[in-house]
Parts: C-alpha cells; structure tokens; sequence
C-alpha cells in the first residue's frame, strides 16, 4: 500500500470531523497557492514613510524629509543615525546625538570628495577635514565656540603647511614646505 493510500485509509477509519478538516486544510492550502501565483507580490511598493516598530517604540525609518529619502535609525523620536542627500544635493551619513544635534557628518563633495564633520555636544563644528578647491585637501580644528586654532592645508603646488592659532583666531606659527 502506497503512502497515499495509508492516508487516506486513516482518514477513512477517523471520525466524519477530522476528514472535513483534513478537506478544509488542503483547500485553503490550494487558495494560498493559486493566490500567491495569480496576485503575487508587488514589484514596487509606494508609501512615503514607513517606520520600524518594536513593540510602540520607532526603531526605525525611511521617509521623505525636505523633500529629500532619509533612511535611519531612531530612538524614540531623536534619530541617531541618517542616510540622506545633504544640503548640497550629494550623499551625506551623520550620527546624531541624544540632543538631536549632529556629532559626526560624513558627505560626498561635488568635486568628487568626501568631508568628515565632527560637532561638539552644542553642534558646533570642531574638526573637519575635506578637500578644497585650490589645495589637495585640509583638516581645520576649532575650539569649542568655533574659533579655528589649528589647521593642515595640502598643496599641490608647494607641499602644505601647518598653521596654528590664538584662542581669538588669529595666526601664531606657520611651518610650511
């Protein structure tokens, strides 16, 4: 006797109540497949946000922001890392802190580049180190009012130089190539 008819020979010896299950298990199992090969699933879904749920937390999302797609990851309400387009228009990743103040901004550069920001806790920028447009690139260091005491300059042309700063900003030594 083959497996089939083992199962059926069961069915058969059960009571009418367990046949009618058996029947009604198979025939929504024959819907779910017909269904899933006739409707399928959506080559594109279109919403404007979604968001990450764990339990009623937001754990995470995806939306638009002015008028830019941000994906990233949230607590609560405070988003603590963001993938975007920066205000530029080029790709832009920043950790933002509890705060909601930036803490580290990674972005592309329309000449190609790439820039890392890195803000203090009041979010103002204290490091950053980029290229520009006449040298081969910098790194500036601010304190933490956001006067610059530091800075490395790249230079094609003449090497670089290293220039260093008062507490007002004003220039103090400069060693260079």
């Amino acid at each position: 006797m083959s497996e089939a008819e083992e199962i059926i020979s069961r069915l058969e010896s059960k009571g009418p109540s367990f046949r009618i299950a058996f029947c009604l298990a198979l025939s929504g199992l024959t819907v779910l497949v017909i269904a899933n090969r006739v409707i399928g699933a959506p080559d594109v879904i279109r919403t404007k946000s979604m968001q990450v749920m764990d339990g009623t937390t937001n754990v995470g999302s995806i939306g638009i922001f002015s008028g830019k797609v941000v994906l990233g990851t949230t607590n609560s309400k405070t988003s603590l890392v963001s993938i975007g387009e920066g205000v530029t228009g080029t790709g832009v990743l920043v950790l933002t802190g509890s705060n909601t103040k930036d803490l580290v901004r990674l972005s592309s550069t329309k000449s190609g580049g790439a820039s890392v920001s890195v803000y203090s806790s009041k979010g103002i920028e204290i490091a950053n180190a980029s290229p520009n447009i006449a040298n081969a690139g910098s790194l500036f260091i601010q304190s933490s009012t956001g006067t610059l005491i530091g800075e490395v300059n790249g230079d094609k042309t003449n090497g670089g130089a290293i220039i260093l700063h008062d507490a007002n900003g004003t220039e103090t030594a400069r060693v260079h190539n």
